[in-house]
């Protein structure tokens, strides 16, 4: 009767873990369209939370539940601080939620993590680092799921950043092949977007910045403007203004390089012009502003955008 007794002793409870559910939830559904370093405040302060649990006497059902909570907060911390600019904390956050995932055995959440870990590491020009998290997450992730489609897809980015054009364009249309296969819908846990109209956008914004990275400035300028109709179509309150203010900085640099200023300008200035910045924004546009004032310096309009572009730098 002892050993019956401690089998469901525990110190977390049903009500617990409720209110755990309904706040990562909110935190993953309003995660895109508040400031990134209000959204950590919080999501760091459950993580110590759910830590805290985590030692503190509980069911073995319960600890793989918390084990869960734990990865999925870890994640949206590796997003946030990724967005912030600060790689390090990123990195840490993202393998976190890989060790939690694992232990959980929680395959969707371990590829999560591939996926933030890999856009981490892009952003930061590591491609052997994104190309081997991209590849762990496909070890992992469930058949007919968006996240086969995103990490795909960033091993495409991957690989065109070492310049691996045959390899990338191999991933991409296996990128294609696995969305064609998605389900109508597919709801992902926490109120994050597991069905196939996510991913209307993401390959073609995805394909832009390989593009760009292969010097192929035509088909990344195709590409843009297929994700930009992609993210305009898309009622409102479902677009996620980073990633289409990144996409269209991804436009400005091929407008540039192709020699159209006043076209890169434009797009560029709606890039910054996103509700939500980001870091990843931040040096984007700063890479359009280099090649602008390199390849145009005597253009007025491309000294204004340099401006604006140092006026939100930090």
């Amino acid at each position: 009767m002892e050993f019956t007794r401690r089998a469901s002793q525990t110190a977390v409870g049903r009500s617990t873990l409720d209110h755990l559910e309904a706040a990562i939830t909110d935190i993953a559904t309003n995660v895109n369209r508040s400031a990134p370093a209000d959204v950590f405040t919080v999501a760091r302060a459950y993580r110590q939370r759910v830590d805290q649990l985590i030692r503190s006497p509980h069911t073995l059902k319960e600890g793989r539940e918390l084990f869960v909570y734990a990865g999925w907060l870890s994640q949206e911390l590796a997003w946030l601080a990724h967005e912030l600019g600060n790689p390090a904390a990123a990195r840490a956050y993202a393998i976190d939620a890989f060790e939690h995932a694992d232990q959980a055995g929680h395959d969707e959440l371990y590829a999560h993590a591939a996926n933030v870990l890999a856009s981490i590491a892009i952003q930061e020009k590591q491609p052997d680092h994104a190309l081997s998290a991209a590849r762990k997450g496909l070890t992992r992730v469930p058949s007919r799921h968006i996240l086969a489609v995103r990490l795909n897809t960033q091993a495409a980015r991957a690989n065109a950043q070492l310049k691996q054009r045959a390899e990338c364009e191999s991933l991409l249309q296996a990128a294609k092949e696995a969305y064609e296969r998605l389900p109508g819908h597919l709801p992902g846990r926490f109120g994050t977007d597991g069905g196939a109209s996510a991913t209307t956008q993401t390959i073609p914004s995805y394909s832009a910045l390989a593009w760009l990275s292969l010097g192929d400035f035509d088909r990344s300028r195709k590409q843009s403007e297929i994700a930009i109709a992609a993210y305009e179509a898309k009622p409102a309150d479902s677009r996620i203004p980073s990633s289409e203010a990144l996409t269209r900085i991804y436009l400005g640099i091929a407008l540039a390089q192709l020699g159209s200023p006043e076209e890169a300008i434009a797009m560029g200035t709606q890039g910054l012009k996103s509700p939500r910045m980001t870091a990843p924004i931040r040096s984007r546009a700063a890479h359009l502003d280099d090649i602008l004032m390199r390849r145009y310096p005597g253009m007025s309009e491309v000294e204004d955008f340099h401006q604006r572009r140092l006026a939100l730098a930090t």
